[in-house]
């Protein structure tokens, strides 16, 4: 319950659940609210799909950032254009918005989400009878991939009982506080089979933790053989208060935590396998610290602080943590050659 002038009410538990003006009218469970959220989750990967399939193509969207930092990804953005060039010389013309490669001009889209509220689950749960063994087993349909959260990851938990007995790949949020015998213990329970792209770790510590907290984990799971997929969230870990408890998170200290993740992989011999961001395509959002090409500065948060939950980065910013990602793995994928050619 949350305190108020005119009494308590209850707490915000997010869109899908109530509002967060502060009436207890406004807080009162709708489930109306999840049956929108249901549709507009279905409208919002068919916009995705649309848009995949619309006139503009990936060079369109490489050419964004150029325009934006012409003299600190020029260089970059001519590597992209050199290979999607050689692969026209081959007669393969990804550029085209008429032909081309329909893998690489239609992706896939795949979706996730927090297994947050088990009655919304529960009821978007289907069985499927296996034909070769006649097991009957569950499948999720909410999303592709669920994940259970930091606060609910507990081993004799709901959460956890349920995902175990779904047959989609689960994803599990690790903190900083997270000890090697809990997640063995937590991977082992969800993934008893020891599958392999069963379970992906998400990683979310911030930056001035993630040295000391994921190199012990790194260890333990490849000591004892567990096939995981490690990704690194590096929004939650680093999300501070500024001014009058406004909520942020500056793009520096996600940059730094992501760096802390690969840094950490290599000296482990372990494969990073993704990062986990929080964004909108919104051009002019003002949510997230920093960012060189249009700088966010504590004065301008409020210029147009849409979240009522969690910061995101902007547009731009997006597209620059992109750009900077892009900038590692391409020197890890150096660096892993040249040793391949010392061997």
């Amino acid at each position: 319950m949350e305190s108020t002038p005119n009494g308590e009410i209850p707490v915000f538990r997010g869109d899908i659940v109530n509002s967060p003006e502060s009436t207890l009218e406004a807080r009162t469970p709708d489930p109306e609210r999840l049956l929108r959220a249901y549709s507009q989750s279905a409208a919002s990967l068919n916009m995705l799909r649309a848009l995949a399939k619309s006139s503009e193509t990936m060079l369109d969207w490489v050419r964004l950032i150029d325009r934006l930092a012409p003299e600190k990804y020029a260089a970059f953005v001519e590597q992209i254009e050199d290979a999607l060039n050689f692969l026209t010389a081959c007669g393969l013309d990804v550029t085209s918005s008429t032909e081309g490669l329909q893998n690489l001009r239609e992706p896939e889209f795949y979706s996730s989400h927090e297994a947050l509220l088990l009655s919304y689950e529960s009821a978007l749960t289907r069985p499927y009878e296996d034909p070769e063994t006649g097991e009957t087993l569950w499948y999720n349909s909410s999303a592709h991939m669920l994940w259970v959260g930091e606060r609910t990851r507990q081993l004799d938990g709901a959460h956890v009982e349920f995902l175990r007995g779904v047959q989609n790949a689960i994803g599990v949020k690790v903190g900083p506080t997270m000890e090697p015998s809990e997640l063995l213990s937590l991977i082992d329970t969800l993934n008893p089979r020891n599958e392999e792209g069963k379970i992906m770790l998400i990683v979310r510590m911030g930056c001035d933790r993630i040295a000391d907290g994921l190199p012990q984990l790194l260890r333990a799971v490849k000591r004892e053989g567990r096939y995981v997929v490690w990704s690194i969230d590096p929004m939650h870990g680093n999300t501070i208060k500024v001014g009058n408890g406004i909520k942020t998170r500056p793009f520096e200290k996600i940059l730094a935590e992501v760096d802390a993740f690969f840094a950490a992989h290599e000296a482990e011999g372990t494969v990073p396998g993704g990062v986990h961001l929080e964004m909108t395509g919104e051009e002019h959002v003002t949510e997230c610290l920093g960012g060189d090409v249009n700088e966010i500065t504590e004065e301008r948060l409020m210029e147009n602080f849409k979240s009522t939950c969690d910061p995101r980065l902007n547009g731009t910013q997006s597209i620059e943590m992109a750009f900077e990602v892009g900038h590692r793995l391409r020197k890890i994928a150096k660096e892993a050659r040249r040793k391949q050619s010392h061997r």
